[in-house]
């Protein structure tokens, strides 16, 4: 290890204690872990070795839903235009269900920025354009009502559902009421509807929705990684339970 090598010790943003492992640099050169999940709790870690006051980055994004080389003739043409000015990023994601290509573009200028994506949105086929929502919680109520309203065919079933839910909320109590939650894409509808119907009736309240999980004997850990990750997503508080529905629904009346 040469002589003028550093040893930077981070910030764990999960426990608040230095990293275990440091990130090694010689001037301006840092090694980062080949493995990308610590990659990032590194990088995030020891952003006041990269931060400057003095430069200020501006990104947007483009998810495109064709493959790379078909929008290729197209990226080719935006990086001679805009090059040095604004960089140009294009990563395929082959598993995602809503795009196949995630495009980002970053500058220092802004008025660049703009214009590079402009551009890009211009070249691409309107029909290839995902306007992919990353954050379909925080504006449920706003884009599920605004969905019952909306007279479609879909929307009259989300006004028909959203009204039962409403009588629900009528009758009960937040602590008296229980969503059924498994992972599953029904029930993950239902309680995207009910965090929406809570959102417009109780904008401000702290108490959680419970959610009632009967967990089977040897689940997929993929369905298991989903629900913790719907938890942190919806604030919910989960009651897990084994064994049959009627089993389960006397364990949670026995815990009330």
């Amino acid at each position: 290890v040469p002589e003028s090598s550093r040893l930077n010790y981070g910030t764990d943003s999960r426990g608040g204690g230095p990293f275990k492992y440091p990130l090694v640099s010689v001037r301006n050169v840092y090694i980062f872990p080949g493995i990308p999940a610590l990659m990032e709790r590194a990088l995030d870690g020891l952003t006041h070795l990269f931060r400057s006051e003095r430069t200020r980055f501006h990104s947007r994004t483009i998810y495109v839903a064709a493959d790379e080389i078909l929008i290729a003739p197209t990226l080719d043409q935006a990086n001679a235009t805009f090059q040095g000015r604004v960089s140009l990023g294009s990563y395929p994601d082959w598993s995602n269900n809503y795009y196949r290509v995630k495009l980002t573009l970053d500058s220092e200028s802004e008025q660049d920025l703009e214009e590079a994506h402009c551009f890009l949105m211009e070249k691409l086929s309107p029909d290839v354009v995902v306007p992919l929502v990353t954050d379909c919680v925080s504006t449920a109520a706003t884009e599920v009502y605004g969905l019952a309203e909306s007279g479609s065919a879909l929307g009259q079933k989300v006004a028909a559902a959203l009204g039962t839910i409403e009588m629900a909320l009528d009758r009960y109590s937040l602590a008296q009421l229980c969503v059924g939650f498994n992972g599953g894409k029904d029930c993950t509808a239902l309680l995207h509807l009910t965090h929406a119907a809570l959102e417009r009736r109780y904008p401000e309240r702290q108490e959680k929705l419970q959610v009632l999980y009967i967990r089977i004997t040897s689940p997929f850990p993929e369905m298991e990684t989903f629900i913790q990750a719907t938890v942190q997503r919806y604030g919910i508080q989960l009651c897990t339970v084994e064994g049959s529905i009627q089993e389960a629904l006397a364990t949670l009346k026995e815990q009330q």
